[in-house]
């Protein structure tokens, strides 16, 4: 497995990771933007400020900072404005060579499918060319089976995820 690790101060679980089998390392984006992804909910809902130590887009720091917690506010009024920030900030790197989705067969998995794989007029960029199973702790064996069930008929590979991030994340509610 590759992976990243970090703490986090101020949450109960401060370790989080997310790993992927090491055949997919090279998927995985050097920047911390999924870090920043997954964090910012909780820091809103906390009202504490997020820092990064390491490379964050220039343009997911505006995002961030800007329209993502305007349009999270106006869903949960009750989450807060907080600043974003990174140790650096950087231009995106070339574009990647493949597009994962989480995929737990379950409608949202369907839907993102629908909208980013068998859609006619999905741009290259967008189109999913892998599955990220997550094990997020509510799959039992039977489901894992389904599921790569309809991974095999979708012709698409998959890789397995880590827990750390999604596991953390669903804990945050509304």
């Amino acid at each position: 497995m590759s992976g990243t690790k970090f703490d986090v101060d101020g949450i109960p679980e401060p370790t989080l990771y997310f790993d992927v089998p090491q055949e997919f390392a090279h998927m995985v984006s050097s920047t911390v933007d999924h870090f920043a992804l997954a964090l910012v909910l909780p820091a809103m809902r906390s009202g504490q400020d997020l820092h990064l130590e390491g490379p964050l887009t220039d343009e997911l720091l505006f995002n961030l900072n800007g329209p993502v917690q305007a349009w999270i506010r106006s869903i949960l009024p009750i989450y807060k404005q907080v600043r974003v920030s990174a140790a650096w900030v950087q231009t995106p790197g070339s574009p990647p060579t493949g597009v994962a989705t989480g995929f737990s067969a379950g409608v949202d998995s369907f839907s993102a499918l629908g909208d980013y794989f068998f859609g006619a007029d999905v741009p290259k960029t967008l189109r999913v060319t892998h599955l990220l199973f997550n094990n997020v702790g509510s799959q039992d064996a039977p489901h894992m089976r389904r599921a790569a069930l309809e991974l095999a008929n979708a012709a698409l590979p998959s890789c397995g995820g880590g827990r750390g991030v999604t596991r953390r994340a669903r804990q945050v509610p509304g």
